[in-house]
């Protein structure tokens, strides 16, 4: 081995990942976000739409299905600090462009009525060599409270099998 080179990393566990773990490593890979990251709502919807098509097309690259029976995301938004309730909600993501006003909608209703702040994406997958569904979220706020928040809508869109949901947390 000659000294001075860059030598690459290996996982020992790499060869027992599935292609869906592949591509779940890629996108929660890096380092922890710092800062919030304060998005309005269009902003909001239109980086979570993003993020879904990102998410498929390396879903495609490995040669997996993209149907909404193996990947789903959803909007995450969540009630501000010091509101009297501590709710999240998961909003799905449409599949395409046409269903962006109805998202647009719904979150507005939820921005109205409970004051809330986009917290980020959650992803939906299912690994069929694996089984069951994994769920993570990639927030845009980083505070405890919104740590909390991003874990109860983990599990509730877990819950829900990638639908619409809301959480306590």
């Amino acid at each position: 081995m000659e000294s001075g080179g860059a030598e690459k990393s290996t996982n020992l566990m790499e060869s027992t990942w599935t292609k869906a773990a592949i591509v779940r490593r890629k996108f929660k890979a890096g380092k922890k976000r710092q800062k919030d990251l304060e998005y309005d709502l269009e902003r909001a919807i239109l980086e979570a739409r993003i993020l879904f098509i990102e998410f498929r097309a390396a879903m495609l690259k490995e040669g997996i299905p993209t149907s909404a029976r193996y990947a789903r995301a959803a909007l995450v938004l969540m009630t501000p600090d010091k509101s009297d309730v501590n709710r999240v909600s998961a909003l799905s993501v449409p599949r395409d462009l046409d269903g962006l006003p109805e998202l647009a909608e719904r979150a507005a209703r939820l921005e109205r009525a409970e004051k809330a702040v986009p917290l980020g994406v959650a992803i939906w997958q299912r690994d069929a060599d694996a089984g069951e569904p994994v769920v993570w979220v990639h927030p845009w706020l980083v505070n405890q409270r919104a740590q909390q928040a991003a874990k109860a809508a983990e599990k509730a869109f877990v819950a829900s099998e990638g639908k619409d949901t809301n959480a306590e947390f």
